[in-house]
């Protein structure tokens, strides 16, 4: 698995005025077996920021080789220019196994 940022932007600007910040991410699936049950599982942010889209958000299922992308929502308080978010993905495989990525989440 792999997740990575592609966009940053505010969708409207009434989104703007309600500081809702929209982050595109990619997640991609470079293994040999087909990936089931996507899930974003667990977001953090720092200077305040948080997140508004609720885990778990679901990508569904995704090929091997094949990648998807998806959109999360965080509050950005005014003022604050910066910040760094952390995302954990969760996914199955049809053997049955669990990956997460970049590690487990914390609990």
């Amino acid at each position: 698995m792999s997740l990575s940022q592609t966009r940053t932007y505010w969708a409207t600007y009434a989104d703007y005025l309600a500081r809702d910040l929209s982050v595109d991410y990619q997640i991609g699936n470079a293994g040999a077996g087909d990936a089931t049950n996507v899930q974003v599982v667990y977001m953090t942010a720092t200077n305040g920021v948080m997140p508004l889209s609720a885990a778990p958000v679901s990508f569904g299922g995704l090929a091997a080789g094949a990648s998807t992308s998806g959109t999360l929502h965080y509050s950005v308080p005014p003022g604050v220019s910066f910040f760094r978010a952390t995302t954990y993905v969760v996914c199955g495989d049809l053997a049955g196994g669990f990956y997460t990525y970049p590690g487990p989440a914390p609990a």
